[in-house]
């Protein structure tokens, strides 16, 4: 399943696509992004079937990001 990773702080970033690779084969970390700008473009020019998602950002929350998208077809993960 195509994954993205939306995450502020770069070592959290880092250490949760190496679980997943480690721990979760099925999953494929296609990319990552550092705030709420950057999650939104991802996920609208990517179409992941799942988003690991962090709530509190410098340029806004998870929730922001969610709202952005609209109706995007993903599972999330807080």
């Amino acid at each position: 399943m195509k994954t993205i990773i939306i995450e502020d702080e770069p070592k959290s970033m880092q250490v949760l696509a190496t679980l997943i690779k480690k721990n979760c084969p099925e999953l494929s970390v296609i990319g990552m992004a550092k705030n709420v700008k950057e999650g939104v473009e991802m996920i609208k020019k990517l179409q992941p079937g799942l988003v690991f998602l962090d709530i509190t950002m410098p340029d806004g929350s998870g929730f922001d990001l969610l709202e952005q998208v609209g109706d995007s077809r993903f599972e999330i993960i807080f």
